[in-house]
């Protein structure tokens, strides 16, 4: 049946029943005594009050002459016409397209969308969330990005992790971002990378100097570890931990301040992996300087010629106390140049998520 002409109303199967008995001149007691069932329980079906049952149905059919499907149809088509009058298909029509486009349940998770069944709240936090007026849009985002190229993913969960970003620094206050004043600045934040202690004084370092600052885990689909990008004038670096590892810590933060100091101004998330030669070149600068500013050129290869092939616990930690760096950032180095196998001496890449309990995906304000 074309659903755009389903009858405003349906026939109550009791009222059917009602006008087979009066056209055989029959009362309820006389079908009751028939098919041998209490005169109360066709008095309810008549009234509405119980259903007609298969078995009913089946006796009915032999009492009338009819068939046991005329019956059961009859009341199957009314009862599927009162839920379809009681239910809120436009609710559940609006609630199947927010799941099929967004990761609804990902977001309820981590407390980005409220943990509610109500459709209207729902899908209102999540237009607030991005900025739009239709959970079909995605918003323009123009971002450097610091990402995995191993495998392909989507598009929409980049888009929202930047949102996220965007929601916790909005309530950030910050002084006039002065880039001549930070680049100064850059010695103080690196004495913070020779101990563990020195990446929870990160967040208000920055914060101190006119950059937003957020920490947001990756979602699902995604591979994103950092990004920077400009919010109300003002720049921001923002961190996933998708890596829980010092060495990664350090070395995203200082490929998006790269970004900042190179003028990159960012590209649209059109795609999921930016293939550009344009975006390579720029992503190659920022890796490039982040290397030399963790461990200057020159000192890391006197190392390596000094060391040959062979790194010993024992000199990497005497390297990175030479130069004032954590361990795990030079066997981070070591082992992203092939020098050191990934898995050895994995005790020198400490984790750094315990460091940030109070603003891992919350608000972080400057204490200065």
């Amino acid at each position: 049946m074309d659903e755009s002409r389903i009858p405003a109303r349906r026939a109550l199967p009791g009222r059917i029943l009602k006008r087979e008995l009066d056209a055989r001149g029959w009362s309820q007691k006389e079908l009751a005594e028939i098919i041998g069932r209490p005169e109360q329980v066709i008095s309810e079906i008549v009234n509405g009050i119980k259903q007609i049952t298969p078995e009913t149905a089946i006796e009915f059919s032999r009492a009338f002459g009819t068939s046991a499907e005329f019956w059961n149809n009859l009341e199957a088509n009314y009862q599927l016409w009162r839920a379809q009058k009681s239910s809120d298909g436009d609710s559940i029509s609006r609630r199947a397209k927010l799941f099929q486009l967004v990761p609804v349940s990902e977001l309820k998770r981590k407390g980005w969308l409220p943990d509610t069944k109500d459709t209207d709240e729902l899908e209102k936090c999540y237009l607030d969330l991005m900025g739009i007026s239709s959970v079909e849009l995605t918003p323009k985002c123009v971002v450097c990005k610091r990402q995995s190229t191993t495998k392909d993913g989507s598009v929409l969960p980049e888009v929202i992790w930047i949102k996220r970003v965007e929601q916790l620094i909005s309530v950030q206050n910050l002084k006039k971002f002065n880039v001549d004043e930070f680049k100064a600045s850059i010695p103080n934040l690196l004495e913070l990378s020779s101990n563990m202690n020195g990446v929870s004084q990160v967040p208000e370092f920055l914060l101190n100097n006119g950059i937003h600052f957020a920490l947001v885990p990756h979602l699902n689909n995604t591979t994103i570890d950092g990004a920077f990008f400009w919010f109300n004038k003002s720049p921001v670096i923002a961190l996933s931990l998708r890596y829980d590892r010092i060495d990664s810590f350090w070395f995203t933060l200082m490929h998006e301040i790269a970004h900042l100091f190179a003028g990159h101004k960012g590209n649209l998330i059109e795609t999921i992996y930016d293939r550009d030669e344009k975006v390579k070149g720029n992503e190659a600068v920022a890796d490039k300087m982040a290397m030399n500013w963790l461990i200057e050129k020159g000192a890391y290869g006197s190392f390596l010629a000094h060391q040959g092939q062979k790194f010993s616990r024992k000199s990497i930690m005497a390297f990175a106390e030479q130069i004032n760096r954590h361990p795990g950032i030079v066997l981070g180095r070591l082992q992203n140049d092939r020098h050191v196998p990934w898995r050895n001496l994995k005790g020198l890449l400490k984790k750094v998520k315990s460091y940030f309990v109070d603003s891992y995906d919350k608000p972080i304000l400057s204490r200065g």
